[in-house]
């Protein structure tokens, strides 16, 4: 993944752990989790945690495939502080909207991850939700 991309996604993952306006040790915990497999420096994730300076980062250009695993991590984000609050529900739909992914598509899988906080969707439900809505 392009550095550009690791670094959009990492700022909407930060993006889904302010929108509660409660920050928990876990969520940052998986945040720093996720930059680490992607190779991200620590300056870099700190110039979005403590500065939260990349506002108007371009956006990538994601295959159909890449905005799907992607939608589905920041929906596993919200997870992460064990509660699900609307404000973090209704940024993951307009993340996905504005990526032109299906609104129904995104309501069945939230819907089916959020039916437990034990529930993970592997990937072949995850695009089977999304190539029914043929988006």
């Amino acid at each position: 993944m392009l550095r550009k991309k690791r670094i959009y996604l990492l700022k909407q993952v930060w993006d889904i752990i302010k929108a509660d306006k409660e920050i928990h040790k876990n969520e940052k915990e998986f945040l720093l989790d996720i930059a680490q497999s992607m190779n991200v420096q620590p300056d870099e994730i700190s110039d979005i945690i403590d500065l939260d300076t990349i506002i108007d980062l371009p956006k990538p250009v994601l295959s159909r495939e890449e905005k799907i695993i992607q939608i589905y991590q920041l929906a596993l984000m919200i997870k992460a502080d064990g509660k699900i609050t609307e404000e973090e529900i209704e940024l993951i739909k307009n993340i996905g909207l504005e990526m032109g992914l299906s609104p129904d598509a995104l309501d069945i899988m939230l819907e089916e991850l959020f039916k437990s906080m034990e529930r993970i969707l592997n990937f072949e439900e995850l695009f089977n939700i999304f190539n029914l809505s043929n988006n």
